[in-house]
């Protein structure tokens, strides 16, 4: 009966090791590094995510675009995608209308593999606009993309959304030297946390 039992024990260890690999597997099988972009004109902020692209595959873009008269949403008008590469091959793809508030997401689909340049024109009463985005890479099958791994040297970022600043008294500028005002000269006291704070007696009588 013994032999039984190890026997059965084995048999589950096993199974169990390939259970988790099998479950490695299939979570890192199709992990792939997308891409995200932010530029700014005089009149629009861009912020951009798209997955990696491979030639014959259908991907969605997220264009967020920001009024940059009160940082809102761009609620309104058409955006042209405009890709060409330089064997002067070009890709046409319009949004007729934000898919939601601010978030534009056109549907792209490569016939060749390559480096693309950009031109994202925006049509419309609230704004116009034409943003360049440069390096659009696409690759020719999936072996050819760099694992996420690879990509990113595991720094973990603090994720603060688009949809998330819209809804709050919220602005970015790219970041310049300015010279600071004068702050307010006041008295005060420093104390420690009460955790922190101890009294130590003393072992032997002062002199």
């Amino acid at each position: 009966m013994s032999h039984l039992i190890r026997f059965a024990f084995c048999l589950l260890l096993f199974a169990l090791g390939l259970g988790c690999q099998s479950r490695d597997e299939a979570t890192t099988e199709h992990e792939h590094e997308g891409t995200s972009v932010t530029l700014w004109t005089e009149k629009t902020e861009l912020f951009m995510e798209y997955p990696a692209l491979i030639a014959g595959q259908e991907a969605a873009f997220a264009v967020h675009l920001s009024d940059l008269k009160d940082f809102k949403p761009v609620t309104s008008g058409k955006l042209t995608c405009v890709f060409k590469n330089a064997a002067g091959g070009d890709l046409t793809v319009v949004a007729e209308s934000p898919s939601y508030p601010g978030i534009f997401r056109p549907l792209v689909k490569f016939s060749e593999a390559g480096v693309y340049d950009l031109e994202l024109r925006l049509e419309g009463e609230q704004v116009a606009d034409v943003i360049r985005v440069p390096n659009v890479r696409v690759f020719a099958d999936e072996a050819a993309i760099p694992h996420a791994a690879e990509a990113a040297a595991g720094v973990e970022l603090i994720t603060f959304l688009k949809e998330q600043q819209w809804k709050i008294d919220f602005r970015t500028e790219p970041a310049q030297t300015r010279k600071l005002s004068g702050s307010v000269k006041a008295v005060g006291e420093i104390l420690p946390k009460a955790q922190w704070h101890a009294e130590v007696p003393a072992l032997v009588n002062g002199v």
